[in-house]
C-alpha cells in the first residue's frame, strides 16, 4: 500500500477540522443549561437556638456550587424571619450575606416578616438596605415606599426579569409590577409572592385558611391580593410571563400549570418544608433551565442532609411552548 505523503494527510485533516469548527458556529451552539435555587421558608432555621445551621448549609453550597451549576439566581419565598425580631433579622443577615458579590438573590418578605398581624411593614430594607443590594449583579429597581423589587438576569440570548411582590401585593403593588413587565417584554418573567397557590396545587382565595388577607391590610389601609387576585388582575394578562413561585402553606410541595390570556403556559409551584422533621432540614429548590430542549429540571435537595427529596411532587420536569 501506498501511504500518501505526511504533508497531505495533514492538510486534509486540517481542512476537515476547519470545515467542522464552520458547521458549528453557523449552526450555533446549545447555550449551557442554567440554575435558579428557590429558599422557602426559613423561619425555623433562625427561631430555633443552632438551627441557623441548616440556613448557612443552604447557602454555603450555593456559593461553593455556583459555577458547577451555573447558578444565575437564589429566590426566597418570605418568611425568612418566624417572629420578626432584630436577633432574627441578623441571623439571616449573616446567612445570606454568604451569597454577596458571589450570587445575586431576590428576597420575599412573608406574614412572619411583619408579625403576625397587620397592618405592619417589615424591616426587611433596615437589614437588607437598598444601597448595598442595587450593587449586586441583577438588580433592577425597587417600588417607593414598599418592599417590592425586580431585579433581570441574562442566560445565553434570553433575558429574564424577576419580580419579588411580597405577601398579598396590593392593586398599586401589581399597577407597578405591570409596568415591569410591559417595559421588559422581551423577557421571561418570574415572579415570587409568599401567599399564592396553596397545599393543594389551588389559587389561594379568600376562604383560603391563612390566605394573604387574615394578615390585615397594609398601613395605608389597603387590602392585599389572593392568590386567584394575582392571576386574574395581573398574571394571566402578560404573554411572558413563564412562573410563579410561593411557599407559606404546609405543603410541602404543590404545582399548577395555567394558560394566560396570550396563550403562555405559566408553571406556579408552592414550596414550604417548615413543618417537616427538623423544621425543613434545609431542603431547597433546584431549577435546571435548559434552554435547547424548553425544560425545567426540578429536584428537591438538602445541602444539611446531602440527600434529595424524591417523590412526585418534588423532582419533575416543566416544558416551555415555543
Amino acid at each position: 500500500m501506498i501511504k500518501p505523503p505526511k504533508a497531505i494527510t495533514f492538510l486534509t485533516a486540517f481542512i476537515i477540522t476547519s470545515l467542522v469548527l464552520v458547521a458549528t458556529l453557523s449552526a450555533g451552539e446549545a447555550p449551557s443549561p442554567f440554575t435558579i435555587i428557590l429558599l422557602p421558608d426559613t423561619q425555623n432555621y433562625l427561631k430555633y437556638e443552632g438551627a441557623d445551621k441548616k440556613f448557612l448549609a443552604q447557602t454555603r453550597w450555593i456559593k461553593e456550587n455556583k459555577d458547577k451549576l451555573n447558578i444565575k439566581f437564589v429566590i426566597h419565598e418570605g418568611d425568612i424571619t418566624d417572629d420578626n425580631s432584630p436577633e432574627q433579622w441578623k441571623k439571616a443577615k449573616a446567612c445570606m450575606e454568604i451569597l454577596d458579590g458571589c450570587v445575586p438573590y431576590a428576597l420575599c418578605v412573608g406574614n412572619h416578616d411583619i408579625g403576625y398581624k397587620g397592618p405592619a411593614k417589615s424591616p426587611v430594607c433596615e437589614y437588607f438596605k437598598e444601597s448595598d443590594l442595587s450593587k449586586e449583579k441583577g438588580w433592577g429597581g425597587k417600588m417607593p415606599e414598599e418592599d417590592c423589587f425586580w431585579y433581570m438576569f441574562e442566560a445565553g440570548s434570553e433575558k429574564y426579569v424577576i419580580l419579588s411582590l411580597g405577601l398579598g401585593p396590593n392593586d398599586k403593588m401589581l399597577k407597578w409590577a405591570d409596568g415591569i413587565v410591559e417595559a421588559n417584554k422581551d423577557c421571561h418573567v418570574l415572579m415570587v409572592t409568599h401567599d399564592y397557590l396553596d397545599s393543594d396545587g389551588r389559587l389561594s382565595n379568600k376562604k383560603t385558611k391563612k390566605n394573604a388577607t387574615a394578615y390585615g391590610a397594609y398601613p395605608d389601609g389597603s387590602l392585599r391580593n389572593t392568590g386567584e387576585q394575582i392571576w386574574d388582575k395581573h398574571v394571566k394578562k402578560h404573554g411572558n410571563y413563564i412562573m410563579v413561585f410561593s411557599g407559606h402553606y404546609e405543603g410541602p410541595a404543590s404545582k399548577k400549570s395555567m394558560k394566560g390570556e396570550n396563550g403562555n403556559i405559566v408553571h406556579q409551584m408552592m414550596a414550604n418544608y417548615q413543618y417537616q422533621e427538623g423544621g425543613g432540614n434545609g431542603y431547597l429548590r433546584i431549577l435546571k433551565f435548559d434552554q435547547s430542549q424548553k425544560k425545567c429540571q426540578v429536584s428537591t435537595y438538602s445541602p444539611y442532609l446531602d440527600k434529595f427529596w424524591k417523590d412526585d411532587a418534588n423532582e419533575f420536569s416543566l416544558y416551555f411552548a415555543d
